[in-house]
């Protein structure tokens, strides 16, 4: 299984090598970071960030810890907001309204299964 890190810097370099400074992007704090190889080759680990595979990021720019994630989502009937926890717990909030006009807002815990979202039917 891979190590999951995150970016504890404000920026960082993403490099195309190990011994080579030839930038391919630059990551940005919070971006999750997939460690390919825990063996650091240049004080650099290999890792995937973004849609970049492979590729290398310097070591004292990684941390533990995840940001609390936002994502404000329109679904053209009413707007979302995904919550992504630090402790990766997934909160879907749905506004909308109903069929009398009224705002109704719902809060639903979400199961992440895969690359889809499935709600889990419970209230809280």
């Amino acid at each position: 299984m891979a190590t999951i890190k995150y970016l504890k810097s404000e920026t960082a370099k993403v490099y195309t090598k190990s011994n080579e400074n030839r930038v391919l992007l630059e990551a940005l704090w919070g971006d999750r970071v997939e460690i390919v190889s825990n063996t650091q080759a240049n004080g650099r680990y290999k890792v995937n960030v973004r849609w970049a595979k492979n590729v290398y990021i310097k070591a004292e720019d990684l941390g533990d810890e995840p940001l609390l994630e936002l994502y404000f989502i329109d679904v053209g009937q009413g707007d979302g907001v995904l919550i992504v926890t630090p402790e990766r717990k997934h909160i879907l909030i749905d506004g909308a309204t109903n069929a009398l006009n009224n705002r109704m807002v719902k809060v639903q815990p979400i199961l992440w299964i895969g690359s889809f979202l499935r709600n889990t039917k419970k209230r809280i």
